[in-house]
């Protein structure tokens, strides 16, 4: 209800991590130990269709990396038409094939469980990044290219050196089986430091400082889910109308009832719908004084 919702609704849903103080899990730990009820997803079926997962284009708008349905990368002509080249990459379907920030690698990620990185030149598998339950998504370079980030239908978030293939951290945002964990797309910021995925569970989250939220540790904060930022801003509107009919002290009063903190909102339904309740019948009574001229527009009670 209060104007941090209306604030929030131009956020797009995201993860945000702070690469130097998000919560991790030691990449020693097993992607087994999450719980999301994601599966497995079945063998690539024979004489497969090579539908288009994702189109990369090159800087110089000459070469066109399609990631195919079937696992395969082809690159195209773009002056042509004509496939140059195909790459075997990945035992099933592939979701992205990404340029490197140089162009001299690729980065691939399939349902195969696995992503990978390619020598652009000589098309040599350099890296396959591995240890994923379920298929792999998303997969982004740093604006360096030294480091891959790739995430899927298990809720994890890898960071891989690209140099060595080596895993250097693994985060996740919630690990509880009652929301859909996957992150969908990646994208670093453009100094490195952080990194945005978009996930399956509609909620936001951004890096928290404890000068902002307490505490003793940076941890990435949660915000609120989409559906309530929809809900947020028609409440929004109510708590302006009431305020400008004329009683502000009601509207900051049931506004700080369901939201006395940053991270105390009410989590009961029944709240927020009395308190609509509330909000409405005294709108209405408002507007019926208005009507009969009792009240002028912006006076305060």
């Amino acid at each position: 209800m209060p104007r941090l919702m209306f604030r929030a609704s131009c956020i797009a849903f995201l993860l945000i991590f702070s690469l130097t103080s998000c919560r991790a899990q030691s990449p020693s730990h097993s992607l087994s130990t999450t719980l999301s009820n994601c599966r497995p997803p079945p063998p690539l079926p024979p004489n497969v269709k090579p539908g288009v997962g994702n189109l990369s284009l090159s800087r110089d708008g000459k070469t066109l990396v399609v990631a195919g349905g079937d696992g395969k990368i082809r690159f195209v002509d773009m002056d042509t038409g004509a496939v140059q080249r195909t790459l075997t990459a990945h035992t099933n379907a592939m979701y992205r094939a990404i340029f490197s920030p140089d162009e001299k690698l690729l980065a691939s990620s399939s349902r195969d469980l696995t992503a990978k990185i390619w020598d652009v030149a000589t098309g040599r598998e350099l890296q396959k990044l591995s240890g994923y339950r379920c298929s792999v998504k998303a997969v982004a370079f740093s604006p360096d290219g030294q480091t891959v980030a790739a995430s899927g239908n298990d809720g994890m978030l890898k960071l891989w050196d690209v140099r060595t293939g080596a895993e250097l951290k693994s985060l996740v945002h919630i690990n509880s089986a009652d929301i859909d964990m996957a992150a969908y797309s990646l994208v670093f910021s453009r100094d490195g430091e952080k990194i945005y995925a978009g996930n399956g569970d509609g909620t936001l989250y951004y890096p928290g400082t404890p000068a902002r939220i307490g505490g003793k540790h940076d941890v990435p904060v949660e915000s609120l889910r989409i559906v309530q930022i929809q809900r947020g801003l028609q409440d929004h509107a109510y708590l302006a109308l009431c305020s400008r009919l004329g009683d502000a002290r009601l509207a900051k009063a049931e506004a700080l009832a369901i939201a006395p903190s940053l991270r105390g909102w009410a989590r009961d339904p029944l709240a927020y719908q009395a308190a609509r309740e509330r909000l409405a019948a005294r709108i209405e009574a408002l507007s019926a004084d208005r009507r009969a001229g009792a009240l002028p527009l912006g006076h305060v009670e």
